[in-house]
């Protein structure tokens, strides 16, 4: 399997999650840059982690990443999911996707013309719900034909209308707590 090339917009402390990922697995994922907004951000986080930082879009580009891991504030993930989409990148960002319904939906709309926007969840690594999964791999519960898995990190409208858009997405199983928006 090739390694993958990928950037990370934001440098908050999701933003180093990614980062030691991989550092763990270097024969499966490269860094090429953090992009963060201040020159003050990059240096820090330079400094005290070792990342490669650039302040400059432009630059990032020009990495030519596989993929766009969108780590900001929960207010600006729409948006800035939807420019690096725009670029052509694929692009993958953590709940919520947006915090708007409209937001959403233009989104949906970008996936809709080829877009590639992956959503993605750790609900599964959570104790309550890994102890359902179990009984359901267990057998305990015979053979499911199917599932759906929701929790609310939020108590916002805008989670509700989100999953309520989304519920269609993709297929959903005991074990699919990612939506996904391309197929």
């Amino acid at each position: 399997m090739a390694k993958l090339r990928f950037i990370v917009v934001g440098s908050g402390w999701r933003s180093l999650f990614y980062w030691r990922i991989a550092q763990a697995m270097p024969e499966r994922f490269e860094l090429c840059a953090m992009l963060c907004r201040t020159e003050e951000k990059a240096e820090k986080m330079h400094r005290e982690y070792g990342v490669p930082v650039s302040t400059s879009a432009e630059q990032c580009i020009a990495l030519h990443p596989d993929l766009v891991v969108v780590a900001v504030n929960k207010a600006s993930i729409a948006a800035v999911s939807t420019e690096w989409l725009a670029r052509g990148f694929a692009v993958l960002c953590e709940t919520p996707a947006a915090l708007e319904e409209d937001a959403l939906r233009a989104l949906w709309q970008l996936h809709r013309q080829g877009a590639k926007l992956q959503v993605a969840e750790q609900y599964w690594l959570y104790p309550t719900l890994a102890k359902r999964l179990a009984a359901v791999r267990s057998g305990a519960l015979g053979t499911p034909s199917g599932s759906g898995v929701s929790r609310r990190h939020t108590g916002s409208p805008a989670a509700s209308r989100q999953r309520r858009v989304s519920s269609n997405t993709s297929p959903r199983s005991p074990c699919t707590l990612v939506w996904v928006l391309r197929r």
